[in-house]
């Protein structure tokens, strides 16, 4: 509904129409920042689903616990539903095990590592890999050297004489949505070694959209947030409009109705309310009427 005409410029000035009209521009305002507000929560709330959707969790650390018995390979099992890996993203896999610098693990050269991740329902094998493995090699000299610079923190218990071996297992591993990845099982071909710990680590590998949303996390946000906005203000524009519309032509239809109401009022209260002399009794009526008829016939 337009508001009224601002205030002329000269002559006098209506100062009912200007109170009116500053009202009517309070009230919108109000209106206008109220609709704001509340889009804008929307927004933001449609575009945390949207990101929790889009967007997995960037990594994970899952601690593997190697069952060393009879002299058979070691091995552990680990599971990787829930929101370590979730459907239908992809992922890469690599294993890190944290080695004591001892002598039969010097001894015991390369390594295999295992892997095999298995479905839930069907334990169908999804990927199996197997990458070698080896400690950084430091000859006498060096871990001489090395022993005696860090010999206090040694002995302190703050430095120990151990290596992060990172072994890359999956590069590029695309978790299916029909039947996804529910656990893995991690094997090493040498029961020699000698392990202080073991992590599966599960990095996320972002695509598309993912990418942009993970790595662009303001810009998009930014981006997504003000299109639903735009989108939520154009659908109550066309909203209003349409409500605009139909109001003129409900209006005449009620403005007649009104009319014809009257006149039906009007009709039954002369009826009902005339005066005996302008109306003949029913006898003379009825005689006077017959006349007519025979004329018209």
């Amino acid at each position: 509904m337009a508001g009224p005409e601002p205030p002329p410029a000269g002559g006098s000035v209506d100062w009912d129409t200007v109170a009116l009209w500053g009202e009517r521009v309070v009230t919108y305002s109000v209106r206008f920042w109220m609709i704001f507000v509340l889009a804008s929560t929307a927004a933001v709330a449609a575009y945390l689903m949207i990101y929790r959707a889009v967007v997995p969790d960037a990594s994970h650390v899952v601690p593997l616990f190697f069952a060393f018995d009879n002299g058979a390979p070691p091995a552990a099992d680990v599971a990787l539903d829930g929101p370590i890996m979730a459907p239908g993203h992809a992922y890469a896999l690599s294993l890190v095990l944290e080695m004591p610098e001892s002598p039969a693990n010097c001894a015991a050269g390369n390594f295999m590592v295992e892997l095999a991740v298995h479905a839930g329902h069907s334990n169908r094998t999804l990927a199996s890999v197997r990458r070698p493995g080896i400690l950084r090699f430091r000859s006498g000299l060096v871990h001489s050297l090395w022993t005696v610079a860090f010999l206090p923190l040694l002995l302190l218990g703050r430095a120990e004489e151990r290596q992060a071996v990172r072994v890359p297992l999956i590069e590029l591993f695309d978790n299916p949505r029909k039947e996804p990845a529910a656990r893995a099982r991690v094997s090493l071909s040498k029961p020699s070694l000698q392990l202080y710990s073991a992590q599966l680590h599960v990095d996320a590998v972002f695509r598309g959209l993912s990418y942009y949303m993970h790595t662009h996390r303001l810009a998009t946000a930014l981006v997504f947030i003000s299109a639903i906005v735009v989108v939520q203000f154009v659908l109550i524009a066309l909203l209003q409009f349409r409500g605009r519309a139909a109001a003129p032509a409900l209006g005449r239809d009620g403005s007649d109705g009104e009319r014809l109401d009257e006149a039906e009022g009007a009709e039954l209260s002369e009826l009902s309310s005339g005066d005996e002399a302008h109306y003949p009794p029913r006898g003379a009526a009825a005689d006077a009427a017959r006349p007519r008829r025979r004329r018209q016939r």
